[in-house]
């Protein structure tokens, strides 16, 4: 559970789209957030630069927003992400299902 958030951002990072800094800037005005949305932006692309990160090589990328349910573990909008929650294992390495422990 310790690490689930991480791997739910991560699903919709695969799921995402590479943008430009305009574009993710227009897409997050749909989103609500605590924070400016457009001065995290700003400081993201500032740290990026800083750290010779070159945008133009390795582009900023949005994935969408996603709805989880902690009750049913799945999503409630995508069905490609529910996809990526779990994978086929391959024997000796599997996980057993939960109502299988």
């Amino acid at each position: 559970m310790s690490s689930a958030l991480s791997h739910l951002g991560n699903i919709s990072y695969y799921l995402g789209d590479t943008v430009s800094i305009a574009e993710l800037k227009e897409r997050l005005k749909e989103i609500k957030s605590l924070d400016n949305n457009d001065e995290t932006v700003d400081r993201t692309v500032e740290h990026l630069q800083a750290n010779k990160v070159e945008l133009d090589k390795t582009p900023l990328s949005i994935g969408p927003l996603l709805q989880f349910d902690p009750e049913t573990k799945r999503f409630t909008n995508n069905d490609d992400a529910n996809a990526m929650l779990t994978r086929e294992y391959r024997t000796p390495y599997i996980v057993p299902k939960p109502e299988n422990v």
